[in-house]
């Protein structure tokens, strides 16, 4: 066994995994709890220098599109083919074989599934009750505490993975079982350019089919 693959297996043996999972939750329940409290003193700002920490609400708009309608209007401006790509899932298997030669690869991941045990102590991983009796700062520093710990554990999380995906340790299909679950490597869905396939497929499912890429547009 590799050096990469003894790396991410002992981040999860240790109890590192189930830190960075208890964490994630601290703070999803602090940040929460701040927005609420912060709602009720009906402040949209409110900075905490002594934790380095501001809490902002801020608009977040929300839209939804008819995406033939879109497609439509961008090959009406000419720009269809420009920004938008066609998701091989999105068709036949019979067109997937004449696109096989022009599909653009999916990007690889490591996928780690844990077992039944460990999501059974992820969910038992429940925060101390008596946040609810402990003052606004006191909750803030709490999540500043928890943020620190949760980014030191993500990003060594994030830095284990990518060496496995870098190294021969995993093959595309392979699973790993152990303990405490599964690793394996899978390919996300390929991808075609909408002016490649236009010719191939037809205006007709191009415009059904094709979503916009929301880097370009």
């Amino acid at each position: 066994m590799q050096l990469s693959l003894k790396e991410i297996l002992k981040f999860i043996q240790d109890g590192s995994y189930l830190k960075l999972k208890q964490e994630e939750e601290k703070l999803y329940l602090l940040k929460n709890m701040i927005r609420a409290e912060q709602d009720e003193l009906n402040l949209k700002r409110i900075v905490w220098k002594e934790h380095g920490v501001i809490g902002e609400f801020e608009t977040c708009r929300q839209y939804s599109y008819n995406h033939l309608d879109l497609n439509v209007l961008l090959l009406d401006l000419g720009i269809l083919h420009l920004n938008t790509f066609v998701r091989s899932e999105e068709l036949l298997e019979e067109d997937k074989e004449k696109l096989k030669d022009i599909q653009i690869p999916g990007k690889y991941f490591l996928r780690f599934t844990a077992s039944n045990d460990l999501r059974a102590q992820i969910s038992d991983s429940q925060y101390d009750p008596n946040l609810n009796n402990i003052r606004l700062i006191e909750k803030v520093a709490l999540w500043r505490e928890s943020y620190n710990k949760f980014e030191l554990l993500n990003n060594h999380w994030k830095k284990v993975r990518l060496k496995v995906l870098e190294s021969s340790d995993c093959k595309l299909s392979q699973k790993i079982i152990f303990t405490c679950g599964t690793l394996s490597i899978v390919e996300s869905p390929a991808r075609y350019r909408t002016d490649k396939v236009v010719d191939i497929l037809g205006i007709e499912t191009i415009l059904k089919k094709s979503r916009v890429d929301q880097e370009k547009l």
